[in-house]
């Protein structure tokens, strides 16, 4: 039987050497964005990192901001805000539990920490990832909040909108105090400390059905 022919240029085994060269390009970028953040990252030492040529990373990246994507989409299939607990209590507690396994993903939080405080500039590329994902995970929060208030859990002295606004700034705070604190400073226990002075009692999972 006849083999398919390979398009002139494409060598052998092209779309795993091409995911392969890109899944390295994006490894490079997560070190230098978390060094040097968007702005003051080169792409020239991108690619000296990663082992390929400028020209090979433009192939691949003809735009700083498309790799500043690529590198947010890694960063959500890393972070994922997705909290399966079905009970309020379940649900803040696997947010701690993810703020712990961050602690074995340094890299990963430093490069969000510096891209954020970055992207408050409106011009900034990555200024709408993080309004969107502002908007999502706090109407997130604020609805597991909501449930928590109808019964009974959590006091309706502010609106649910207004705590979850507390709980993004105060986990997205801890990690930059993390980062820059002498002392060492622990995300996981530290929001677990803020969610029962919210509760006004112990956290505690809830048997399974």
């Amino acid at each position: 039987m006849e083999q398919p022919r390979r398009g002139r240029g494409r060598p052998p085994g092209g779309e795993a050497t091409t995911r392969a060269t890109k899944d390295s390009i994006v490894a490079a970028a997560f070190r230098v964005f978390s060094e040097s953040g968007y702005v003051n990252a080169s792409l020239r030492e991108i690619a000296r990192q990663c082992g390929v040529s400028h020209a090979t990373l433009l192939h691949h990246f003809p735009h700083k901001s498309e790799l500043l994507a690529a590198t947010l989409a890694r960063r959500d299939a890393e972070f994922p805000d997705d909290f399966g607990g079905q009970s309020i209590d379940d649900v803040l507690l696997d947010m701690v539990e993810g703020a712990r396994r961050n602690e074995s993903r340094l890299g990963l939080v430093r490069m969000y920490t510096l891209l954020s405080a970055e992207a408050g500039d409106p011009t900034h590329p990555a200024h709408p990832y993080f309004e969107r994902r502002t908007r999502e995970f706090t109407a997130l929060v604020a609805g597991i909040l909501r449930r928590g208030q109808e019964d009974g859990t959590v006091s309706r002295d502010h609106t649910p909108e207004q705590l979850a606004v507390n709980v993004m700034a105060l986990w997205d705070g801890l990690q930059v105090l993390a980062a820059i604190s002498v002392d060492p400073v622990c995300v996981a226990d530290q929001l677990q400390v803020a969610f029962e002075q919210l509760l006004r009692r112990p956290l505690r999972r809830q048997p399974s059905a």
